[in-house]
């Protein structure tokens, strides 16, 4: 059974050896011991051992069970958890509308909040964002937009300085905007009704003389008595326009006339 090399001594020590192996081995009361290859009571075990006979995982898992033993519930939760609180709603849906409007709109007089619908449906009024509370509809200038602010409140929340600013930038919408208010501006100075001529025909006119669009031109009415329209009206430089305007403040309607009728005339 075994080589004759084989003492029995050793063999002696080998079944001794082995017997406390096996004596040890299924207890739970043992450990096992790496650098030796034996099974040693827990008794008679120290931290060393519990350390060469675990691997480096088992070790770190040992470590973080034992941390969470010992901290307490309040420790274990993170303390870099942070609930951001809700930001209460700034506007709400109109059903009817199909547009989003501020929450004071959805608020009626008596102070009932209506989920759904804005109080922009309530007959003769409207919701004034510069008021800040609902007027009349006859303080909202009429159009095909529907405006929150009233006249009032106009350029400050209706954004027409804004929007004026941005069209004057057109060097051909600031002409022909300055040549129509030249020609009402004479009309007020007159005494006449508004002129019957819109800002294109105004253009077209002044186009029959100035075909370079130079802007040094305005129209003005053939007979002064009479309001501008598309019968009654010619075209001067700006400089006339100024000499035959103190004609009119001097009072001599029929000097200026017979002076407007020659220019008339000069442009046949």
């Amino acid at each position: 059974m075994y080589s004759q090399s084989t003492t029995l001594d050793a063999i002696t020590d080998k079944m001794s050896s082995d017997a406390t192996t096996a004596a040890l081995a299924p207890s739970s009361k043992a450990h096992l011991y790496v650098k030796s290859n034996e099974y040693i009571p827990v008794a008679l075990s120290n931290d060393a051992v519990h350390d060469d006979s675990m691997c480096s995982q088992q070790k770190r898992k040992r470590d973080a069970l034992q941390y969470a033993m010992s901290c307490p519930k309040d420790v274990e939760e993170s303390d870099n958890t942070f609930e951001e609180p809700a930001t209460p709603a700034k506007g709400r849906l109109c059903v009817q509308c199909k547009d989003y409007f501020p929450l004071a709109c959805f608020i009626s007089e008596d102070r009932t909040d209506n989920p759904t619908v804005c109080n922009n449906h309530v007959p003769n009024k409207r919701y004034c964002r510069g008021c800040g509370d609902f007027v009349k509809l006859d303080l909202f200038s009429r159009g095909p937009t529907r405006q929150f602010a009233c006249r009032k409140h106009m350029n400050l929340y209706g954004g027409v300085k804004q929007s004026k600013k941005k069209q004057m930038e057109n060097p051909e919408t600031k002409r022909r905007t300055q040549q129509w208010r030249r020609c009402y501006e004479d009309s007020r100075r007159l005494r006449h009704a508004p002129p019957s001529m819109s800002q294109v025909d105004i253009e077209r006119e002044i186009q029959k003389v100035d075909s370079k669009s130079t802007g040094n031109y305005a129209v003005m009415p053939v007979d002064i008595k009479i309001a501008t329209s598309p019968q009654n009206v010619t075209v001067v430089t700006l400089q006339q326009r100024l000499d035959l305007m103190k004609l009119v403040d001097s009072g001599d309607l029929d000097a200026c006339t017979r002076v407007l009728a020659a220019i008339q005339n000069s442009y046949a």
